[in-house]
């Protein structure tokens, strides 16, 4: 049987704190011990294979144990900070790396999300500092600067 709580721990798992830190704060930032964002992408895959979430059908991207496609999208609303978008494209490549096809989207602002709902998509709504606590995963000691800005799928 699917565990929403083994899927969660999987994707917490993969993604490396300190890679993020380092990457989106240059140092000014330190890890949190309360989560488990250790970059272990062989205890992720475990705990993925062990509730049955494999590839089946030997596209890259793993199932649920049903056999269903398993493609949420997270949308970020009203994210502006380009540390967000920084931090998520960083999230979704450590998802991809354990067969876990999770599109990350930046919406403009609410009314694009509820446009899309109204279109019949599946979607997931994060509120950006409730993205698995990773406000208080990564503690910011100043905000990054950067010259562009990105927009829309990151």
């Amino acid at each position: 049987a699917m565990s929403t709580n083994h899927v969660r721990r999987a994707m917490m798992l993969s993604i490396d704190a300190q890679e993020v830190a380092e990457a989106v704060y240059q140092g000014f930032a330190e890890c949190s011990p309360y989560y488990p964002c250790n970059g272990d992408i062989d205890a992720a895959n475990a705990l993925l294979d062990e509730i049955g979430m494999i590839d089946i059908n030997g596209d890259g991207w793993r199932e649920t144990p049903s056999g269903l496609a398993f493609a949420p999208q997270v949308w970020l609303v009203g994210t502006q900070d380009i540390a967000w978008l920084d931090i998520s494209q960083l999230y979704q490549a450590s998802w991809h790396a354990i067969g876990l096809n999770i599109s990350i989207n930046n919406a403009i602002d609410a009314l694009d999300l509820l446009e899309i709902r109204h279109d019949g998509e599946l979607v997931y709504n994060i509120i950006t500092d409730g993205l698995f606590g990773a406000m208080d995963m990564i503690k910011s000691k100043h905000t990054p600067k950067r010259k562009e800005k990105m927009h829309g799928s990151v």
